[in-house]
C-alpha cells in the first residue's frame, strides 16, 4: 500500500517533476534501477514493483495518472560531482600519496629540510658514472660473476673467463754455440738445447716450434727428433726396421755446406708438471760428424758464418 505522510528530505538529490495526463508512461531524465529512486503521486510514495516499475528511462504506472496530479522522482542513488575545490582550500593533512606526475612548477627551497639525511653509497643504484669525483667502484658493481684475474667483464656486465685458443705463456731457448758430436748409434739430447715449461692445466695445449742449423759430412745418415722427457713425439709411424724421426739430415756433399730445418708440432701433455722438450740427434754409429751452427768445414773466414737455433714452447689456453 502506498505511504502517505510528511515529505521526505534527500538534501541535493536530483528530480524530475510531472504533472499527471491521464497516461501511464512518463519519460526520465536518468537511467537508473527502480532501486536508485523514490517516486511519490502529489506527496504519496509508490512502491516500487507493484505501483510502478522503470525500464531504462521510462517510468511507467500500473495505472494511469490523472491530471493535475503530481508527479515527483527523486533519484537517489547517482554519483555526485563534488565539484572543484577553489585555491588554498585543500591543507597539506588531505594530500597522503600524490603522485609525481600530479606536480607541475617547482617547489619552493623553504619546504625542504635544511640538511638532508645522509646516504651510505650501497643505497645509490642508478648513478651517473660522470658524477663519480674520486675514489673506485668496487669490482663486484661492475658485473655479476667472480672477478680475477683470469676473468675478463663483458658487454653484457658478466664476468667470463676468455674463450678457448689464448696464448698463456711462451718460453724459448736460443742455442748460439757450437755442437759437434760423431754420429751416435741411439738417440742424444743436442748439448743446451732444450726448453721447460709448466702448463696451468691438463687442458692446455704446449705448441713446439724449432728452428736449427746443421751440417754432416758426405758419409753420414744420421737424424732428429723431439722429445718430451724421454718420450719421443713428432716422429713418424712404425715401418719395418726403419728408424722413426722427425727428419732425416741431409748429406752434406759440400764442405762449406750449411743447412737450416725447421719443425711445427702441438702436443698435449695432459699435464700440470714441468715438461722439457728437447731435439735429439741419432745416428748409424759410425765415425762420420754432425754439426750445429756451423758448416762442415769451418776455417776462420768472413765468407763463412755461425748460426743460431731455437725452440720455443708457447702454452695455448682451451
Amino acid at each position: 500500500m502506498a505511504y502517505i505522510g510528511r515529505d521526505v528530505n534527500y538534501g541535493n538529490a536530483s528530480t524530475d517533476h510531472f504533472t499527471g495526463s491521464g497516461g501511464a508512461t512518463y519519460a526520465l531524465t536518468y537511467d537508473t534501477s527502480t532501486n536508485g529512486v523514490v517516486v511519490s503521486l502529489d506527496g504519496v510514495v509508490q512502491k516500487n514493483g507493484t505501483d510502478f516499475n522503470i525500464t531504462g528511462t521510462s517510468l511507467v504506472f500500473t495505472s494511469v495518472v490523472a491530471s493535475p496530479i503530481a508527479i515527483q522522482v527523486i533519484y537517489t542513488g547517482l554519483t555526485l560531482g563534488i565539484g572543484t575545490p577553489a585555491d588554498g582550500t585543500v591543507t597539506d593533512a588531505k594530500i597522503t600519496a600524490m603522485a609525481a606526475s600530479k606536480l607541475t612548477g617547482t617547489i619552493a627551497d623553504a619546504r625542504f629540510p635544511a640538511t638532508l639525511p645522509a646516504a651510505s653509497g650501497v643505497n645509490l643504484t642508478a648513478l651517473n658514472a660522470t658524477n663519480i669525483g674520486s675514489g673506485t667502484v668496487p669490482t663486484a658493481r661492475l658485473g655479476s660473476g667472480t672477478a680475477s684475474s683470469s676473468t675478463f667483464l663483458r658487454g653484457d656486465q658478466t664476468y667470463a673467463e676468455a674463450g678457448g685458443g689464448k696464448v698463456l705463456q711462451v718460453v724459448s731457448t736460443a742455442k748460439t754455440d757450437i755442437y759437434s758430436s760423431t754420429s751416435p748409434s741411439t738417440f742424444v739430447n743436442i748439448t743446451g738445447f732444450t726448453v721447460a715449461i709448466t702448463p696451468a692445466a691438463t687442458s692446455s695445449k704446449i705448441l713446439i716450434t724449432v728452428s736449427v742449423g746443421y751440417a754432416t759430412t758426405t758419409a753420414n745418415n744420421s737424424y732428429f727428433r723431439l722429445v718430451r722427457g724421454t718420450t719421443a713425439i713428432a716422429i713418424g709411424d712404425a715401418r719395418g726396421s726403419r728408424k722413426r724421426t722427425w727428419f732425416q739430415l741431409e748429406r752434406t756433399s759440400q764442405s762449406y755446406g750449411y743447412y737450416v730445418c725447421s719443425l711445427t708440432f702441438l702436443d698435449s701433455p695432459s699435464s700440470t708438471s714441468e715438461e722439457t722438450y728437447a731435439l735429439q740427434i741419432g745416428g748409424t754409429g759410425d765415425s762420420s760428424q754432425i754439426y750445429v751452427n756451423r758448416a762442415h768445414s769451418d776455417p776462420d773466414s768472413s765468407e763463412l758464418s755461425t748460426g743460431c737455433s731455437t725452440i720455443t714452447a708457447m702454452e695455448i689456453g682451451v
